[in-house]
């Protein structure tokens, strides 16, 4: 299993007894200390002027997890599907916590747990990924246009990202 296999294991068990959906994501972030955030095009609306305007909601890179395997291996390739970025285990600095959300679909309920992960990208990342994507430090994504959901906002203000990185600039 993964190597922050204690962190989370009550909850994975908890998720699997209750049949959900197990995904992986992460919370990238540069050697500027900048997150990555994915754009999802939800589609237009109109705006106060009556002008078609896309709406966008912005999520972290993330995905399935696989049968027999490990939500770490699974954070890297999800974080390297969607965005291209090729990290190494090393890059895995922490977890971070999960999340439960459902999706409807036309077959019922989608019940998922999302286990999330700081992940260290490296100076100056390229990312190749074609929905869009914005890098930004933590504080602008109150407003400044981005659409989060309460459980990503959750994740991206949660305390525990600012004390993994200050462990790991003072193990540097």
């Amino acid at each position: 299993m993964g190597k922050f296999l204690t962190q989370y294991k009550e909850a994975l068990e908890r998720a699997k007894a209750e049949n959900r959906q197990i995904r992986a994501g992460a919370v990238p972030v540069d050697s500027l200390g900048r997150y990555l955030i994915l754009g999802r095009f939800m589609g237009q609306a109109r705006g106060r002027d009556g002008e078609l305007v896309d709406v966008m909601t912005h999520e972290l890179p993330s995905g399935k997890v696989s049968e027999h395997q490990s939500l770490e291996t699974a954070t890297l390739r999800n974080v390297y599907r969607e965005t291209g970025l090729n990290l190494s285990a090393e890059a895995i600095l922490g977890y971070l916590d999960h999340f439960d959300y459902e999706f409807r679909f036309v077959r019922g309920p989608g019940k998922k747990t999302q286990f999330n992960f700081l992940v260290y990208a490296g100076v100056n990342p390229a990312v190749e990924t074609k929905r869009g994507f914005s890098w930004a430090f933590p504080n602008e994504f109150t407003g400044n246009g981005y659409h989060l959901s309460p459980e990503t906002k959750g994740i991206l203000t949660l305390p525990k990202i600012e004390q993994i990185l200050a462990l790991r600039k003072q193990s540097a």
